[in-house]
C-alpha cells in the first residue's frame, strides 16, 4: 500500500476536481447574480414594431450609471410577435402582476400582443442595442442603444 492511499484524508476524486472559485461557467455566474433592486430602478419603454433606421448619433433611449436596476417595458402595438434581444446585459421577466420575476436570466425574449417587463442591472459599462424583430417579417426591425455610464 503506498503513502498516498494510507494518509490522505481525501478522494482521488475529489483532488481531480477543479476548484468552484477559478472555474465558474457563464451560465452560473448568471444565476448568482444578487437580486434586483425594482423600487429605485429606472424607468424606461420601448415600442416594438417601427421600422426605422438605427441612429448610434441620436438620443438614446435611456442613460443609465453603473449597478443601477433598469425596469423595461415592451409594448408591441404591432399585432405580430417581435423577438427582443438585449445586448451586453442579462435581464429578468417580471410577473405581470407585480408580485416578482421569472426565477432564470434571459436576453432574448418573445413579446407578443401583451405589454412585458423585464428588470435587469446595467453592469457593463458602455453603448448597448435593444433589437426586435417580428417573426414573421424578418426586415421589420426595431432597435434603441442605451448608454451605461
Amino acid at each position: 500500500m503506498s503513502s498516498r492511499s494510507r494518509g490522505s484524508s481525501t478522494s482521488a476524486a475529489a483532488r481531480r476536481a477543479p476548484r468552484a472559485d477559478r472555474h465558474r461557467s457563464r451560465s452560473r455566474l448568471i444565476r448568482c447574480q444578487p437580486g434586483i433592486d425594482l423600487k429605485n430602478s429606472l424607468k424606461a419603454e420601448l415600442k416594438l414594431g417601427n421600422a426605422r433606421p438605427l441612429d448610434l448619433t441620436g438620443t438614446p433611449l435611456f442613460t443609465v450609471r453603473r449597478s443601477r436596476a433598469v425596469t423595461l417595458g415592451l409594448h408591441n402595438p404591432s399585432g405580430q410577435l417581435q423577438v427582443v434581444h438585449l445586448h451586453g446585459h442579462h435581464f429578468r421577466l417580471l410577473d405581470r402582476l407585480d408580485d416578482g420575476w421569472k426565477p432564470y436570466w434571459m436576453d432574448t425574449l418573445l413579446v407578443g400582443d401583451a405589454i412585458e417587463r423585464v428588470a435587469f442591472v446595467a453592469d457593463n459599462p458602455g453603448k448597448w442595442l435593444l433589437e426586435g424583430r417580428a417573426l414573421e417579417r424578418p426586415d421589420t426591425e426595431t432597435a434603441a442603444w442605451f448608454v451605461v455610464d
